[in-house]
């Protein structure tokens, strides 16, 4: 298992790895795409779930850093969330239909 993601587009003539999400301590179980969202859902050993933007990952310069208020570490480079309070690893990730919720 892989304690990162990447994601690969084949829109440009040929296949690319567009972005290399990493943040997770543990193994990732799960990836899931949010439908109707460009938002991407990674869940691991860990106990985090980490919500990626899709629309970062085909800029030139890269996915930014961003922070949460309410976290003192930074979030990884792309992501826009990290959830926390699991006590055991997340196994497996459903988005709902409309998007705004992730079941874990």
């Amino acid at each position: 298992m892989a304690r990162g993601v990447r994601l690969r587009s084949s829109r440009r003539g040929g296949v690319r790895c567009c972005a290399e999400l990493s943040g997770h301590t543990g193994n990732i179980n799960s990836v899931k795409w949010a439908p109707y969202s460009p938002l991407l859902a990674s869940g691991a050993d860990d106990g985090v779930i980490y919500i990626w933007d899709g629309d970062d990952f085909e800029r030139e310069e890269g996915p930014q850093e961003k922070q949460l208020e309410q976290h003192a570490r930074p979030l990884p480079r792309g992501a826009t969330a990290r959830l926390e309070g699991h006590t055991a690893p997340v196994l497996d990730l459903a988005w709902s239909l409309s998007g705004r919720f992730i079941f874990a």
